[in-house]
């Protein structure tokens, strides 16, 4: 099982909540080459899991272009920003019992997923993940996790 964790790309802060932010120009290109990226990654995702706000919305559109999902997109309250990281692991975690899914992809925030790598990764630090960064966790059926990979969104 190989599980998927996005930072939404670069986003403008010309927006009068933190929710209507939307991607900048530097966040596009920087998606745009991560979707590159993550479409040699698994021939396709079984879940897709999104928070709300426009800018990872935003993200994950662009994704898409790349990795042609045509499944279900959840949209997730437990993705925003300051949720709590505990609460959504064992949300994640369930889904993908669920769905008994082999690729799972996850947009979302700063500091939520730098915490959701600690809960997922025991004994680790929280990770700080650049726009647009995603890491890449594999797990065994025993349940451990292996590695985790931070491939670089691709220089302006």
């Amino acid at each position: 099982m190989s599980l998927f964790l996005m930072r939404h790309g670069d986003a403008s802060f010309n927006a009068s909540t933190d929710e209507e932010r939307t991607l900048s120009e530097t966040g596009i290109r920087q998606v745009n080459a991560m979707g590159c990226w993550l479409s040699t990654q698994a021939e396709r995702f079984d879940l897709v899991c999104v928070s709300p706000y426009l800018r990872a919305q935003q993200t994950w559109q662009k994704l898409n272009q790349s990795i042609n999902h045509q499944g279900t997109v959840h949209i997730l309250d437990e993705l925003r920003p300051n949720a709590s990281a505990d609460d959504t692991a064992d949300l994640i975690s369930a889904m993908i019992e669920l769905h008994q899914s082999r690729h799972t992809l996850v947009v979302s925030h700063m500091p939520l997923l730098g915490y959701l790598c600690s809960e997922l990764l025991p004994g680790t630090e929280p990770k700080l993940f650049a726009t647009a960064a995603i890491a890449k966790i594999d797990k065994k059926h025993d349940g451990m996790m292996l590695k985790m990979q931070l491939p670089k969104p691709s220089p302006d």
